[in-house]
């Protein structure tokens, strides 16, 4: 990881000198627990142009992706160290915050997530079930859980509780309806979520649903907030995530 090191020292350099904060990862943090509607975008292309044309849209926050094998976008993205030199660009152009999912199972390590640190990383998101212990404590750098389908409201509450915890995203909708229309129980689902975790920490709603505008405010007016679209509701050309940014944008802004 020594190249990554190298790397992400000068790619924070980048990033100061661009007018990214290094409070980024707490005001992200307060944006989201506020009252406002917010909207990030989750990319499965690590791609310069997509990513500021995201930001120009309206996007409060970008999630970016390695390890990745789509099975529905049908797209690789490969290790950190094939993918760095696309991901310093973006961190050290884009003003709001960018995270990071490191892959879709175990293994991460602290010294994966101290090194995303340095390259300037806002936050990291993983499956709660893939999240080691360890990874809580390392500073510098916001932790999304995701818990999965088998969480209990009791898991939700105690995940809320925890230390080093500091969004909580709904991965707890039932994987095998990917792309399927909101339904009445991912509703009640959600209400459930949201009345366990209590407000000790913010829900993003990420869009493994087909959702459409019409949803967004059925989904307000059960709490949620939130929302992190991806390929489901977005697609993978430039025009098309733009476009569904700008499409979600428009309702939200005026719910503000």
């Amino acid at each position: 990881m020594n190249e990554g090191r190298t790397l992400g020292s000068n790619a924070r350099a980048t990033a100061g000198s661009s007018g990214r904060s290094a409070e980024a990862p707490d005001a992200l943090t307060a944006k989201l627990s506020a009252s406002s509607p917010t909207l990030c975008v989750s990319l499965v292309r690590n791609d310069l142009e997509l990513a500021m044309a995201v930001e120009d849209a309206g996007a409060d926050a970008i999630k970016l992706h390695i390890n990745l094998d789509h099975p529905y976008a049908r797209v690789r993205l490969g290790s950190f160290e094939e993918e760095a030199e696309s991901l310093a660009a973006i961190v050290s152009t884009l003003k709001i915050p960018v995270g990071l999912v490191p892959r879709g199972a175990g293994g991460t390590t602290v010294e994966e997530i101290e090194t995303y640190a340095e390259v300037g990383f806002d936050f990291v998101d993983l499956y709660s079930s893939f999240m080691s212990a360890s990874l809580l404590a390392v500073p510098g750098i916001r932790k999304w859980a995701a818990p999965r389908v088998d969480y209990t409201p009791p898991m939700l509450e105690e995940l809320s509780n925890l230390s080093g915890v500091d969004v909580i995203e709904a991965a707890f909708l039932p994987v095998q309806e990917f792309g399927s229309p909101l339904n009445v129980d991912d509703l009640v689902r959600l209400r459930v979520a949201l009345n366990a975790i209590g407000g000790r920490k913010p829900l993003v709603l990420p869009t493994d649903r087909q959702l459409t505008e019409p949803d967004l405010p059925i989904l307000l007016s059960c709490g949620v907030t939130n929302f992190l679209i991806g390929y489901a509701v977005t697609g993978n050309d430039l025009q098309g995530v733009v476009e569904a940014t700008k499409r979600f944008r428009r309702p939200l802004l005026n719910a503000s």
